[in-house]
């Protein structure tokens, strides 16, 4: 398993890095550390865990956690996973 930090968020990834990568997003009021005990079944996945904003080891934000700003920062995420430029701009709300 490997532990990274990509801009403000914190994220396992565990798995075959061979494979598309799979991205976990967990439920409100709770952390990637949920996945856990189910990812040693998912060893066969590119398994990327990730924390959104203000949850578990991710840094907390100074706008309002809205669905636009998750969708905000998971999308940026995917774009770095797949190594390609992302050109979205933050959510002023």
């Amino acid at each position: 398993m490997e532990e990274f930090v990509f801009d403000r968020i914190s994220c396992l990834q565990k798995g075959d890095k061979t494979t598309i990568p799979t991205i976990f997003l967990h439920g409100w009021m709770d952390n990637s550390l949920s996945f856990l005990p189910l990812s040693d079944y998912l060893e066969s996945l590119n398994g990327y865990y990730i924390d959104l904003p203000g949850h578990g080891k991710s840094a907390h934000l100074n706008t309002s956690y809205t669905l636009e700003t998750y969708c905000y920062w998971v999308l940026k995420l995917i774009s770095h996973i797949k190594s390609q430029p992302f050109r979205g701009e933050v959510p002023n709300k």
